[in-house]
């Protein structure tokens, strides 16, 4: 029977070389099977924690620079608040001055198919305005 002392620990902790416990008889090249696919098995082990540790750096790199761009995201938005802000003031004055010359009239009783043209105008006549200060929309 051949001793597998010379090959690593099954149980040992990932990263760490391991072996089978039991003995191996003489075979030839059943042996020296063993032991390559005993060390390709521990090959791929530390390229597969090799690979989870690059994997997580670059998570951890991705994160910094995405952490490092909110300070300037957040003053884009400081600074788009403050313009929308201005442009809906100066839309509220723009709106405001379109209807500084409009007049609004109220308790008039509507009549079917009446003109409200030639209402308005003689509620002008009425009230002693020229026709010509009228602007029609």
């Amino acid at each position: 029977c051949l001793q597998t002392s010379n090959l690593p620990d099954i149980n040992a902790s990932p990263g760490q070389p391991w072996k089978y416990s039991t003995c191996i008889k003489k075979g030839g090249d059943a042996d020296i099977n063993l032991g390559l696919l005993l060390k390709k098995l521990n090959d791929i082990q530390a390229d597969i924690l090799h690979v989870k540790k690059r994997q997580d750096d670059m998570k951890i790199d991705e994160f910094e620079i995405k952490i490092k761009d909110i300070p300037t995201l957040q003053a884009d938005v400081k600074n788009n608040t403050k313009t929308i802000d201005t442009l809906q003031s100066q839309v509220n004055n723009l709106q405001q001055q379109l209807r500084i010359n409009n007049l609004e009239i109220n308790g008039i009783p509507e009549v079917s198919n009446e003109n409200v043209s030639n209402i308005i105008y003689n509620l002008f006549n009425a009230l002693g305005t020229n026709e010509k200060n009228i602007i029609e929309t």
